[in-house]
């Protein structure tokens, strides 16, 4: 045999020798190589916005790299930038010097990795709730604590806690079904609209978010749902059963495809927690409440976002659309319930602010309706309230809670067998404190029979200031022969002195100036019925006198005569930014964009309209 023709002899020998070396190497997991790589680097590229767009939170995003190229070049660790990185061949070194650094086996089982291939593993969705840390055993407790509840059927209903779901039935809360096995804590439970599901979201608190079908009546996984990088606070079923959408701590809003299992799009442009969503009754629109104190509109279809509800001053934590579609309602920290009209539908357009309503003491926490005049919300101030949708007007308290609420149970449009969800199991049913309307009689009765005498007609009040009523006929009593004069005389300043006078008559005073604090007033008595019209006023600057005059009617008991009571629909204030030390009157209104031209405004004692919006940069 020649020397030619033994080379290709050695090489094959050499070759099985070194594959038979590599083959007596153990196969480095993936899963040991995420480990090291989870603490060390996911403080700045783990969650929503990586560092450098580099993202360590899956194998096949580590292997993406940068915008720049890949960090890792698989079988040659040298030519690896991440491994460059690592020790500290290449600048920036990472970690940074004053953060912990890898161990040396740490370091060997990373190279060993890389010259095996940088294999990944199996795609699991489930694996990355998995959350590595010590098992301890819970203390015995009292009870256990919910997260979520709802109403399923007519006699039962769900409670969510950790790690669990439970369908109770009738006022005994009897057990029918129990789901185990759940990622993380429950948040939020819902049915379908078809009641075949129930709904459920939740998951582990900076690992992931899980949402999850279960059959309604069995309590078996229909479907299970993987994808979000943190907890679940909302997920919500479209109208005809075809899509899933979830809300999450990550920012962001996952529409998935239900028969698939499948994430059709994602919907991004909040800038904090997603807390509540909702369908509207057509499929077509889905509304998103956020920490960021925005309410946002989307377009179902290709996920369009239709415009974003910025009124809000905090967190909100509760949206639902009016039962016809037309109307979406929002409550959060900010202790307010805002009704806003739909108009953004197949295109993005401005959904006015109608009502604002300071409705709780405290954060609320759901929104309810009943039917399309009534709306329930609880609040962590342990009240349950029932409220006329129209002008978001207080009917009554129909619940006084021990603890926090954590779920409305409505079996139906009335209050009879609805019940509310305390964070400690405890169930407490709503009873009203009058006589409730029957439904199809709510919107004609509710207003009439239940308001408190305190509130006023806020729908009359609206109507009224989009109408500048005609202004009435004027009689000058002092240039008329019907006026009788009148000259005052003291003592008049208490009821059983008061001038008698019949009207019209122009009185002729003096109001002395306040002598030890006491300040002068002059009482003058007149009669007159319900069916009347006075005008009455005092001509005082128009004569050139420093009088701050002030009129009060009272009746004959010294009580004020009430002609309005006013109420706020819209929450604003003022900024005084007087240029120097003799301005008084100038000020900025603030939220004035959530009003209308020509609404009444009170404004320093008096009740204006808002004829001009603020002009210019200042």
């Amino acid at each position: 045999m020649t020397f030619a023709e033994r080379i290709p002899v050695a090489l094959v020998v050499l070759l099985a020798i070194s594959r038979a070396a590599c083959g007596q190497q153990t196969p480095v997991p993936y899963s040991q190589v995420a480990a090291v790589l989870k603490q060390y680097c996911s403080g700045c590229h783990d969650g929503v916005d990586p560092e450098g767009e580099f993202s360590i939170k899956s194998w096949s995003t580590l292997m993406a790299g940068t915008p720049d190229g890949p960090v890792l070049v698989a079988g040659k660790v040298e030519q690896s930038r991440l491994w460059q990185l690592l020790n500290g061949q290449a600048e920036p070194a990472m970690p940074p010097v004053e953060e912990p650094q890898p161990t040396a086996e740490e370091m060997a089982l990373l190279r060993q990795w890389i010259e095996q291939g940088a294999l990944g593993e199996p795609a699991d969705p489930t694996s990355k709730l998995h959350l590595d840390v010590p098992n301890l055993s819970p203390a015995p407790a009292r009870f256990h604590f919910v997260g979520a509840a709802c109403q399923v059927t007519e006699s039962t209903f769900a409670i969510g806690g950790l790690g669990q779901v439970r369908l109770m039935a009738g006022d005994n809360a009897t057990p029918v079904w129990t789901a185990d096995g759940l990622a993380g804590k429950v948040n939020s439970l819902r049915p379908s609209p078809s009641g075949n599901w129930l709904v459920i979201g939740g998951g582990i608190a900076g690992v992931g978010g899980e949402a999850l079908l279960l059959d309604a009546k069995q309590g078996t996984v229909v479907q299970r749902f993987v994808g979000h990088d943190d907890t679940i606070y909302c997920a919500a079923t479209s109208p005809d059963g075809r899509w899933l959408a979830t809300g999450s701590y990550d920012r962001r809003i996952h529409l998935w495809d239900i028969a698939s299992g499948q994430i059709v799009r994602t919907l991004m442009g909040h800038n904090g927690a997603i807390y509540d969503l909702d369908f509207d009754p057509s499929g077509q629109l889905l509304a998103t409440a956020s920490a960021d104190q925005t309410v946002k509109i989307w377009r179902v279809e290709n996920g369009e976002r239709l415009d974003t509800l910025g009124q809000p001053e905090g967190e909100q934590r509760a949206v639902r659309f009016s039962p016809d579609g037309q109307f979406v309602c929002a409550a959060g920290t900010d202790k307010q319930i805002r009704k806003w009209k739909i108009v953004s539908r197949d295109h993005p357009a401005i959904n006015p602010l109608l009502v604002a309503r300071y409705a709780h003491e405290a954060e609320i926490v759901q929104l309810a309706f009943m039917d399309q005049q009534r709306l329930l919300s609880s609040s962590t101030d342990k009240t349950v309230k029932l409220w006329d949708f129209k002008q978001i007007s207080g009917l009554e308290t129909v619940a006084n809670l021990s603890d926090v609420p954590v779920g409305l149970c409505l079996p139906g449009a009335s209050l009879d067998g609805a019940s509310v969800v305390q964070i400690d199991t405890i169930r407490l049913p709503l009873k009203p404190t009058s006589p409730q309307p029957s439904r199809s009689t709510a919107a004609a009765t509710a207003p009439e029979t239940a308001t408190p005498a305190t509130d006023i007609d806020t729908a009359a009040i609206a109507e009224a200031a989009t109408q500048r009523p005609p202004s009435p006929a004027v009689v000058d009593p002092t240039t008329t022969s019907i006026a009788t004069q009148v000259n005052e005389c003291e003592p008049n300043d208490s009821l059983e002195q008061a001038l008698a006078i019949s009207p019209a008559a122009v009185v002729s005073g003096t109001i002395a100036a306040t002598t030890d604090g006491v300040a002068d007033q002059d009482l003058l008595r007149f009669h007159a019925t319900p069916d009347q019209t006075w005008i009455i006023e005092v001509n005082a600057a128009r004569s050139q006198s420093p009088l701050d005059s002030r009129i009060d009617i009272l009746d004959s008991q010294g009580d004020p005569v009430l002609r309005t009571r006013l109420q706020a629909t819209r929450a604003s204030y003022f900024t005084f930014r007087g240029k120097d030390s003799t301005t008084s009157d100038d000020f900025r209104l603030h939220k004035w964009e959530d009003m209308e031209l020509d609404e009444f405004l009170y404004t320093n004692g008096e009740v204006n309209r808002l004829w001009l919006y603020p002009r210019g940069p200042d």
